[in-house]
């Protein structure tokens, strides 16, 4: 993992609007879940040859993209953008690196189109856990949230069939990613087929 001074203060930030008691309801966008986008947008950055000065900006905006949760659950992103404009400013972090910053958090919305390769990357990182193995439990931490904070409540069918297309629908932008994270998604596409399959029989 890149280590800057910056971003050991980005973390212990992040880590103290994410951890406070406020946002302890957030089961599924938590510290962990930033940890796990910081964690695979460097692998990202890395397998596409980045340099480090856009690592360090790249890493910004994965550390910051979710922290406005602790203001609003709809349309955090802007609020994110806000958060880590302020941080950085206050930090005399260079204005167009700023600007590069909160483009990759406005690319974290799911409507939203990567205009370029740093946005790619922190886009496939912030749904990398479709192809991760703990699929499973990051949907059942997803379902509890939009429960609480969007009063959104499905059927077990309805659920299954509503991420089933979801997956269906989705590619990832990078080429690492493509070749190398596709796999794991097919597989939980197979278990959502199989969860709907049983509930079914």
């Amino acid at each position: 993992m890149l280590v800057t001074p910056l971003l050991n203060e980005a973390q212990l930030y992040v880590l103290n609007l994410l951890r406070n008691q406020q946002m302890e309801s957030l089961v599924f966008h938590n510290y962990a879940h930033t940890l796990q986008v910081v964690q695979a947008a460097f692998d990202l950055a890395i397998h596409q040859n980045i340099a480090a000065v856009r690592q360090e900006t790249l890493l910004l905006a994965a550390w910051f993209h979710d922290t406005g949760y602790c203001i609003t659950y709809q349309g955090h992103e802007a609020e994110s953008q806000k958060i880590a404009a302020s941080f950085l400013q206050k930090r005399h972090y260079r204005e167009e690196q700023v600007e590069t910053v909160l483009h990759c958090i406005n690319a974290t919305k799911v409507t939203q189109a990567p205009q370029n390769l740093l946005e790619e990357i922190i886009r496939d990182a912030d749904l990398f856990h479709l192809s991760a193995p703990g699929y499973d439990t990051a949907l059942q931490n997803l379902r509890q949230e939009w429960q609480l904070y969007l009063g959104k409540s499905a059927s077990d069918y309805d659920w299954l069939i509503e991420n089933l297309s979801f997956l269906n629908k989705h590619q990832y932008h990078t080429i690492y990613a493509k070749e190398h994270w596709q796999a794991g998604k097919l597989k939980n596409i197979e278990w959502l087929e199989n969860s709907i399959f049983h509930l079914l029989g």
